[in-house]
């Protein structure tokens, strides 16, 4: 018995839109097919080979939690691995997504990492190696 891989990593997002354009045209996501269910809907998109990125957007309102970075016992970030990192900073820069750390090199690590909010606030962290 085992773990095979992550099967898909889930959002819950303030504006469907928003959240739509920026994982599809911004970071560049493949899009998958969406999903009705009773009161919400389901958004894809690809991520790697076997995994996928789900978008969750309920009728329903709800509240906005807001996390610190340095909040025990709640999920940190995403991270995705990238080249050309500099490259990606000036095209979220540009794009006007807010960058919360980095680029910078971690020699423990032996990669450059940079941190990042996409427009649900969710921390995702790009790293080249």
């Amino acid at each position: 018995m085992k773990i095979e891989s992550v099967d898909h990593f889930t959002i819950n997002v303030l504006d469907a839109n928003e959240s739509i354009r920026f994982y599809g045209e911004v970071l560049g996501l493949v899009r998958l097919p969406s999903v009705r269910m009773q009161d919400h809907d389901l958004y894809y998109f690809q991520l790697g080979e076997h995994s996928k990125l789900e978008l969750i957007e309920y009728d329903h309102g709800g509240q906005q939690v807001a996390c610190a970075s340095d909040s025990r016992g709640m999920y940190r970030h995403i991270a995705f691995k990238v080249s050309n990192i500099l490259q990606w900073e000036a095209h979220l820069r540009a794009n006007r997504v807010r960058v919360t750390s980095g680029p910078a090199w971690v020699a423990a690590l032996q990669s450059t990492h940079m941190l990042i909010l996409d427009t649900n606030g969710v921390e995702i962290e790009l790293i080249e190696k």
